[in-house]
C-alpha cells in the first residue's frame, strides 16, 4: 500500500500498478485519519481521480484539500471480488468507526457468489488495519 499526497504540492508520481490499465486497484481517499471515499478501478488511478473531480454527480471530495490517497493492488481478483473488497472495506469503516466514509455516495455489494467470500473480508480487514494503525 503506497500513500500519495493530493495536495497540489507533491512531486510524487504514480507508479505501476497505480499508473497502469489492467489489474484491479482499490483506492482510499483519506484526510486526517478520516475515511472519505473508497473505490476500485482497472484504469490508472490518476485517470479515475481526475474523472471524479470533474464530475458533477460524483463524490463530493473534490472540495477537500490536502488529502491522502492510498492505492492497494488487487492482482488476481476479478471485478466482482474487487468490488466485494471495496464493499467490505466500506462496511468495516461503518462498523468500526461508527459512520460511513464521509464522502461515499453509494456502495454496491456485488460479490461474485452473491455472498461475501472470506478472501474479500480478509483483504478488507488487512487494508483497514493497515490504514488505522
Amino acid at each position: 500500500m503506497r500513500p500519495y499526497r493530493l495536495d497540489g504540492r507533491s512531486a510524487e508520481r504514480f507508479v505501476a500498478p497505480a499508473s497502469t490499465n489492467g489489474p484491479q486497484k482499490l483506492y482510499v481517499i483519506g484526510r486526517r485519519g478520516e475515511f472519505c471515499y473508497i473505490g476500485v478501478t482497472r484504469r490508472p488511478v490518476a485517470t479515475r481521480v481526475r474523472e471524479h473531480l470533474a464530475s458533477d454527480y460524483g463524490p463530493s471530495w473534490n472540495d477537500l484539500r490536502d488529502v491522502d490517497l492510498f492505492v492497494v493492488p488487487l492482482a488476481g481478483l476479478g471485478d466482482k471480488d474487487a468490488e466485494g473488497v471495496e464493499a467490505e472495506l466500506v462496511f468495516l469503516v461503518r462498523l468500526e468507526k461508527g459512520r460511513w466514509p464521509s464522502h461515499q455516495n453509494e456502495i454496491h455489494f456485488r460479490h461474485r457468489t452473491g455472498i461475501p467470500i472470506d478472501a474479500c473480508k480478509k483483504t478488507a480487514r488487512a487494508v483497514f488495519d493497515k490504514l488505522t494503525t
